[in-house]
């Protein structure tokens, strides 16, 4: 998984288990204490819950910032970068072979400018999408669509977080049904695959 989605992944568990503990603790008390002795254990579980969410929210927040500065130095143009693959791109690669190196080369960002190039070139002297030979530009990293994918995760990070402090408690969706896709956050899924394929893995 992508480090900076690992991250964001991380908050959200972290904040998960510390609000599972703190409504459990809140229930406890509703049973346990009279109702004038009540008020003091919420209140302080409410200011715990809040200072935790509020941790999960800065570190999510790094982690998009952190993501967004990667792609600055993911972008810079570097001729040392250039491996001997390049070479491959005086002929006419079949797609199959086209995607493998896109695949391979996601965390350079020369290689992948090189392959945007080769992929546009060709694909202006095909006839239509239709054609044998045609290249999906979408896959291969570039700065926009780097951009994209981590504002994408970072909002559904957020929207997750905030559906966990207020306990999303509706007829459909209650807070222990949100453990599996707290935990799984940022696995690949129909959902979110055109954003996978072109993170880097590192």
């Amino acid at each position: 998984m992508n480090k900076y989605i690992e991250e964001m992944r991380k908050a959200l568990v972290e904040f998960y288990n510390t609000q599972k503990r703190i409504n459990a603790e809140r229930a406890d008390a509703m049973k346990k204490y009279a109702h004038e002795f009540q008020e003091g254990v919420l209140n302080r579980l409410m200011e715990e819950s809040g200072a935790a969410c509020d941790n999960a929210r800065y570190k999510i927040e790094k982690a998009k910032a952190d993501a967004l500065a990667s792609i600055e130095a993911w972008a810079r143009l570097d001729g040392s970068k250039l491996t001997d693959d390049a070479r491959l791109l005086k002929y006419d690669l079949p797609p199959a072979q086209f995607y493998e190196l896109a695949k391979k080369y996601k965390s350079n960002g020369t290689m992948c400018f090189v392959l945007v190039q080769y992929a546009e070139k060709k694909n202006q002297e095909k006839e239509s999408p239709n054609s044998f030979g045609w290249l999906d530009t979408s896959l291969v990293p570039t700065r926009e669509s780097l951009q994209a994918a981590y504002q994408y995760f970072y909002d559904n990070a957020i929207t997750r977080l905030e559906s966990l402090y207020d306990g999303n408690q509706t007829p459909f969706i209650t807070f222990e049904m949100m453990e599996s896709g707290t935990k799984n956050f940022g696995a690949e899924a129909p959902s979110n695959i055109q954003h996978i394929n072109v993170l880097p893995n590192a």
